[in-house]
């Protein structure tokens, strides 16, 4: 058979070459997040943040492409879409919105409603988890972090624009189903969130000045480490009450191993394997530089025998080991 070129790794090869850090101000995509020191880090440490992983990239720019057919959508059904215009900069907080819509739906048996004039947009394409946010509550709740973040970008491109109706349009990414939810800046609660932003800048901004960061959040509110400065904010680590804490070269190596090889490789497998069963019925824990969590899964029976297998995932991170808490 001919040598033919490894297309899959080609492309990977060039979306990771694309791969760059970014920062260096306070922007409306980052202001909802529930960390004051991320957002210190953020902006004074920005060159040291951890790269995205060559994965993460793909989605970012599949995003990208997946906007303009949302905004599509958007035409089709009749209102006018207009693009974000200049970058929005109040309060020291900075930003683009995706877009605005004016008008009301055209298309015949589309629902009715009042005309809609300078509504800000913000179009997300979501994993199935994105159809279960119902109102801009559910958002600012979330146990997911970039999550808890969009409620305030929206919040900020309303109140830059002094725009009393927003609109989020999320998209399931498997099936492209659309979920929106419209959002009132006078409902109960929202324009006291949206000044909380407001001090929550002045309160950054200060701290950049003065070279000091914010404390550290308490760790076992979980949001430390999905962080991409968790390696220059060095925050006490606590992995709940359940965190095994353990030494093993083994299982350090067979990590280490792990995430060298291409995931096509027949020895990724083999080494998957090991991890799954030495890693068998730790929730979580701590091993050398590693995070390490765990969870049974249950498979229904219908067409296939009913079996269940343990599901583990780690995450490396440099110092790690000399910095856990073990207690509370």
């Amino acid at each position: 058979m001919r040598d033919l070129p490894n297309i899959s790794i080609q492309i990977q090869e060039h979306i990771a070459a694309k791969i760059k850090t970014w920062g260096g101000g306070l922007y409306a995509s980052m202001i909802g997040d529930p960390c004051e020191r991320y957002l210190y880090h953020s902006m004074v440490d920005w060159r040291l943040q951890k790269p995205r992983a060559p994965e993460i990239q793909s989605l970012f720019e599949l995003g990208t492409h997946l906007e303009i057919l949302a905004k599509q959508r958007l035409r089709e059904i009749g209102y006018e879409v207009f693009d974000h215009g200049d970058t929005l900069d109040a309060h020291g907080i900075r930003g683009k919105m995706d877009c605005f819509i004016s008008g009301s739906a055209k298309r015949l048996n589309a629902p009715k409603g009042e005309p809609l004039k300078n509504v800000p947009v913000e179009i997300k394409w979501l994993a199935s988890y994105g159809n279960k946010f119902e109102t801009i509550w559910d958002l600012l709740n979330s146990d997911k972090r970039w999550v808890r973040r969009y409620p305030g970008q929206l919040l900020f491109y309303m109140y830059a624009r002094n725009s009393e109706i927003g609109l989020f349009l999320s998209f399931n990414k498997p099936t492209g189903w659309p979920t929106h939810i419209w959002v009132d800046l006078y409902e109960p609660g929202l324009l006291e969130i949206m000044e909380g932003l407001i001090q929550k800048a002045e309160r950054i901004h200060a701290a950049v000045r003065m070279k000091v960061p914010p404390p550290h959040i308490d760790s076992r509110e979980g949001w430390c480490f999905d962080c991409d400065y968790i390696h220059v904010c060095n925050p006490p680590a606590y992995f709940g009450e359940e965190a095994k804490i353990f030494e093993d070269s083994v299982v350090v190596g067979l990590l280490d191993l792990y995430f060298e090889l291409q995931p096509k490789s027949s020895e990724f497998k083999k080494v998957g394997d090991e991890l799954k069963k030495r890693l068998n019925g730790i929730p979580s824990g701590v091993c050398g530089p590693y995070i390490i969590s765990g969870k049974n899964i249950e498979k229904k029976g219908f067409e296939v025998k009913e079996s269940s297998y343990w599901s583990w995932k780690a995450k490396k991170i440099e110092g790690l080991a000399e910095n856990v808490e073990k207690d509370f």
